[in-house]
């Protein structure tokens, strides 16, 4: 049945192309409006050659804690601006993107996308809200409690070993703890969308039961797709550290290569949100 999500949310985002190319726009703008503050900053700072040479090479940390030293002042406003934006409209986005899917793919841009977004737009962001509860909670897991037994265990200064190994330890827990928060968020909106409800509390209560009553199919869908999608940065990390040179030619290549991979994920985001509906329809319909 997973499998079987995974290869249908892929077809259905596949045949959603101008739905691709907007997600994709409006990351491309976002990302720009993100890193035009960074970019000109850096240029100043630096001058056009040896700018040439940090977008050729690699990321080098010392330099960029000493660019944020002496250029950072009121650059976390630019940034943050931006991001609060961006979650937003995300969120009127995955409204539209979730109508066209629940409609079977017989919506329209026009119609379904643009209507559905606006319909839930509004709950969405009450769902956003209700859902940090989930992740606080979840997070104090690995950051609090594990926290607090290493300490009663090992006492206030434990070895390096254990404070590196207790650091990777809740680390590991943290990704899969955001992957069920995820999944609960999504899940919530998909019984939104299917159900048009609108107490988005009891949507997140009813989400966190369905999740956990189908653990083991609902985090294996999410899984194999956090999987994806860390294979895709991977190949793409690896292609842009091999190519390291200050040159226009390079630095068109990895350009365009990077947009290639923006596509790549704003693909796999939509074939994440119309693999969970059919699971959602199939387990829904089994029960």
């Amino acid at each position: 049945m997973v499998i079987d999500c995974l290869k249908s949310g892929f077809y259905k985002a596949w045949r959603q192309k101008r739905m691709i190319l907007l997600f994709y726009v409006f990351n491309l703008f976002f990302a720009y409006l993100l890193f035009a503050p960074v970019f000109y900053r850096l240029k100043a700072f630096l001058g056009d050659s040896t700018m040439n040479e940090i977008l050729g090479g690699k990321m080098d940390m010392g330099f960029l804690f000493e660019f944020l030293h002496y250029k950072g002042d009121g650059l976390f406003a630019h940034v943050l601006i931006p991001v609060v934006v961006y979650l937003f409209i995300s969120l009127f986005l995955s409204g539209g993107a979730l109508t066209v899917f629940a409609s079977h793919n017989k919506g329209t841009l026009q119609h379904a996308f643009w209507g559905g977004g606006a319909q839930y737009f509004a709950r969405f962001i009450r769902l956003f809200f209700w859902s940090l509860i989930i992740l606080v909670a979840l997070l104090f897991v690995p950051w609090g409690l594990f926290t607090f037994l290493q300490k009663a265990i090992w006492g206030g200064d434990p070895s390096q070993v254990i404070i590196v190994w207790g650091f990777f330890v809740k680390l590991f827990v943290t990704i899969i703890l955001v992957l069920v928060y995820a999944m609960i968020v999504d899940y919530a909106r998909i019984r939104t969308v299917l159900n048009d409800e609108k107490k988005m509390r009891v949507m997140i209560y009813q989400s966190l039961v369905f999740v956990f009553a189908n653990f083991v199919k609902t985090f294996s869908l999410t899984a194999l797709f956090f999987f994806i999608g860390l294979v895709w940065l991977v190949v793409y990390n690896l292609i842009a550290d091999f190519f390291i040179a200050p040159d226009a030619l390079v630095i068109a290549f990895l350009i365009v290569t990077q947009q290639i991979y923006i596509i790549a994920r704003v693909y796999l985001k939509l074939g994440r949100y119309a693999a969970e509906m059919d699971l959602y329809d199939s387990l829904s319909f089994s029960s």
